[in-house]
């Protein structure tokens, strides 16, 4: 890893900034919890389980010299068989039109628009699916690492 982001836990935790990227792990895995994003459960026989990892971002800050540091948990979605794991892909976006519109009507109307970030967009939608996921790296609940993470809420990367 040159100066760019770490590609794998294990490279996370290994870097100068490890305590950087450990803390914005701990505030995802925090936000998971929250929101009750799983439970874990033993595989039933017959069934598949996907696999997950963290995609790291650095970013600059406002201020000057100041980094910003990301950590996303993604399922990595790519191995989930269609009409297994899923039956059809939902991916919710905004058009730029749309957009364009809505800020039209707000300065037509004189209205007020709040902008806000929201950090766990999809964490709010529940699965019709019965989805199975191995457990995070670096945080396999001890004494239960056979277990596996039953998804009950969408996660980065499903389809």
């Amino acid at each position: 890893m040159e100066e760019g982001e770490p590609s794998s836990f294990e490279e996370a935790q290994n870097s100068d900034e490890k305590v950087e990227w450990t803390e914005e792990i701990r505030k995802e895995m925090k936000s998971f919890s929250d929101n009750k994003t799983w439970k874990l459960v033993e595989l039933p026989k017959g069934k598949q389980v996907i696999a997950c990892r963290y995609m790291y971002k650095r970013k600059e800050g406002s201020r000057a010299g100041e980094k910003i540091f990301k950590a996303r948990l993604v399922a990595k979605g790519f191995t989930q068989w269609k009409g297994v794991d899923y039956d059809e892909v939902f991916a919710p976006i905004a058009k730029y039109s749309t957009t364009r519109l809505l800020l039209s009507l707000v300065c037509i109307f004189g209205l007020v628009l709040n902008q806000m970030d929201v950090v766990t967009t999809f964490l709010y939608m529940m699965l019709d699916e019965v989805i199975f996921m191995r457990q995070p790296p670096g945080f396999a609940r001890k004494g239960h690492e056979s277990l596996v993470c039953r998804l009950l809420k969408s996660l980065y990367g499903l389809k």
